[in-house]
């Protein structure tokens, strides 16, 4: 059967098998039989065979398919809804069922999430729009709709490349799937008015794509009239093909629709009447074209996006606040998980690179003036939302310039896989590229690799798994404490301890016991505080002192508990953008009740405790923090402490030298200054 497009029902079959069939449906179908037209979906079909046998709903011809409830049937209402295959075969006069099941749209999982698109697996809730969009163009050759004009992210057609209209031109309404006045014309204008609008008189603007390429591709993930095995699947990476061309087109299109977002403030939650015309053409085809590229035009393309955001922050003050998140990752926030895990990893990962090479490339052209702020601004489009760089920019006041500690540190921070390390073994970030250099930690993030600056292969074996070969298995005896509690009282210079101490022990220089509850290697217990303060007394780090510090590290250089950590934080007893020299200098001139009583410990007198904080009260010393309070974080001038008689404190380590970077100027001196003129109140 042909259809003449410029006479409703004028319907030319040869086949006479399907006109005796006709025939003997007589009284049960339609008036105006329809047939199946290339790239139509069942409520097109439907729409079309309420218009010519002069209904003016859809409605009645879903009663007489067994639909009782009224509803408006878009093709989001009507996927996956069970329909007899045979009765509308019948009640429509086709050919035969067959013609009908490739039109139904049924579920393809348990929870009703997906459908079945013409051999597409795609997810309802983010695929079909709502209201029906036609291309004048197309319906002045063939005066029917294709489904393909029903899918969010399609705003064009793909045989005339126009844009499709989705309100009416006279009215502005937008065009109902339940009201049948004509695919070619609008229902409001004649209801309303009385008025004939003929769609087909209203042509719309053609697109201008430079890469049609990548566009095509697009659009064949979802087209009806392309099989999904004519799809060009090689120009698809092999590790995207598993997914299907549903899951692509989604991807395509939600980077598509946020790029949209960050540039003109409207996405898929825009207003219906902006929505229905994104997104652009060409930004679905430059999204097609990143997939296209992957896994590297991927990444590129992931920089680009995160420079728009960045751009849209800063044209809204109130959004800068606080970081949204990658722009990638909030893209594809409705995707399928593994895709969405792959996508995020990629755009992370591309991030991270691009900020590496920036901050070397930065580190090699910079003189003794540029400072760590300089470096931080270099890259910061690309650098990871890491709130430490807020502290790096207050070396641009102190005028330090940019030392391989700081390029490290960067680096360590801005890498997700070391701040894992990082939490996990509770060594702080500051001091693990010290680590890194004297080759004690295993590869922890292959991408950071080239750019730490790394002597020598690393060792096979992690460093967790090392401390727990040579850990002792005997009894842990009564004086052993955490290894960070010990440190940290015994540690008088401005250095990393850990390179020393944790060489030490995979020496077999100091014994130490695995802590029962825990395998970090901070929380080791160390009994032999003699062999302790010795390596302390020797070790010779780079210095490191410019470099900012988080709760973490203040726990681990003062010795505080978790709890007394944050306590200190919310007290504000330490300013904000707090360096190390800064928390030295605080430990220097203080001590803690905490480290009174582990250097007590260490010579077996802890009930002398009481004796010292009273003769320092005795003599109107006052303190810093609430000595017996709720969290007991009381700090003590330490020169007054270290001088009372019989305060049987076991000795701190004795002071070595360091091995100093040029360009460093002494820091710690001038904070001690400031510590030291600080009140104590």
């Amino acid at each position: 059967m042909t259809l003449d497009p410029t006479e409703k029902g004028a319907y030319y079959h040869e086949d006479v098998s399907h006109v005796a069939r006709l025939a003997s449906l007589a009284g049960r179908r339609l008036s105006f039989p329809v047939e199946v037209m290339s790239g139509e979906g069942f409520p097109e079909l439907l729409f079309r065979a309420a218009s010519e046998n002069g209904y003016q709903t859809s409605n009645f011809v879903l009663q007489l398919l067994g639909m009782k409830k009224v509803f408006n049937p878009t093709p989001a209402a009507m996927a996956g809804r069970p329909l007899d295959c045979k009765l509308v075969a019948d009640i429509l006069g086709l050919p035969s069922y067959e013609s009908a099941t490739s039109l139904l749209h049924e579920y393809t999982d348990s929870a009703g999430t997906t459908v079945n698109f013409f051999g597409r697996n795609v997810r309802k809730a983010n695929f079909f729009e709502h209201h029906r969009r036609v291309s004048p163009r197309f319906l002045r050759q063939s005066n029917y709709q294709k489904a393909i004009w029903s899918i969010q992210g399609i705003t064009f057609d793909p045989t005339t490349r126009e844009q499709l209209l989705s309100t009416c031109p006279v009215c502005g309404s937008f065009f109902s799937f339940r009201d049948t006045f004509g695919v070619e014309q609008c229902a409001t204008c004649y209801q309303r008015d009385g008025v004939v609008t003929d769609l087909r008189e209203h042509s719309c603007a053609l697109i201008d794509v430079e890469d049609g390429e990548a566009l095509d591709l697009a659009v064949e993930l979802v087209n009806p009239e392309v099989s999904v095995s004519d799809i060009e699947w090689r120009l698809f990476h092999e590790d995207l093909r598993r997914f299907g061309p549903g899951h692509l087109f989604e991807l395509i299109s939600s980077l598509a629709y946020y790029k949209n977002q960050l540039t003109h403030d409207r996405g898929r939650r825009a207003a219906p009447v902006e929505r229905l015309r994104l997104p652009h053409a060409h930004d679905l085809a430059e999204a097609a074209r990143a997939v296209i590229g992957w896994p590297s035009g991927f990444e590129a393309y992931a920089e680009k996006m995160r420079a728009l955001q960045l751009q849209r922050l800063q044209r809204s003050p109130i959004r800068s606040a606080a970081d949204p998140g990658h722009p990638v990752s909030l893209a594809s926030r409705i995707l399928e998980k593994d895709l969405r895990t792959m996508v995020s990893t990629i755009a992370t990962s591309a991030r991270g690179e691009v900020a590496f090479k920036a901050i070397l490339g930065s580190a090699a052209t910079a003189d003794r003036r540029s400072t760590v702020a300089d470096l931080a601004q270099a890259f910061g489009s690309s650098y990871r939302s890491n709130a430490k760089i807020a502290a790096l920019r207050t070396e641009k006041e102190r005028g330090t310039g940019v030392t391989p500690s700081a390029v490290n540190f960067l680096v360590v921070s801005s890498s997700v896989k070391f701040r894992r390390f990082s939490r996990r073994t509770r060594l702080p970030l500051c001091f693990i590229s010290d680590l890194i250099n004297s080759n004690l930690l295993e590869e922890i993030d292959p991408v950071c690799e080239d750019f730490l600056g790394r002597r020598s292969a690393p060792p096979g074996i992690g460093i967790e798994a090392r401390l727990e070969t040579v850990a002792s298995k005997g009894q842990i005896p009564w004086s052993a404490m955490p290894l960070y509690v010990a440190v940290s009282a015994l540690t008088r210079t401005d250095l990393n301890p850990w390179p020393t101490v944790l060489s030490a022990i995979l020496n077999f220089e100091l014994r130490v016991w695995r802590h029962p509850k825990t395998t970090a290697p901070t929380h080791y217990l160390v009994a032999d505080f003699h062999k302790l303060r010795s390596l302390l007394s020797e070790a010779v780090t780079p210095s490191i002192g410019h470099l900012p510090v988080g709760e973490d590290s203040v726990r681990y250089v003062l010795g505080l508990t978790r709890e007394g950590a944050a306590w200190l934080k919310r007290q504000k007893i330490l300013k904000d953008d707090l360096t190390l020299s800064d928390l030295w200098a605080f430990h220097d001139l203080h001590i803690s009740s905490e480290e009174i009583t582990t250097r007590l410990g260490m010579t077996g007198c802890q009930s002398d405790l009481s004796s010292i904080i009273s003769q320092l009260r005795e003599r109107n010393i006052s303190c810093i923090g609430s000595y017996g309070g709720r969290w007991n974080v009381a700090f003590w001038p330490r020169s007054h402490v270290e001088s009372l008689s019989g305060a049987r404190l076991a000795p701190r380590a004795i002071s070595a030298p360091r091995e100093l970077e040029s360009n460093l100027p002494h820091e710690a001196n001038r904070t001690r200054r400031r510590y030291s003129n600080k009140s104590m109140t």
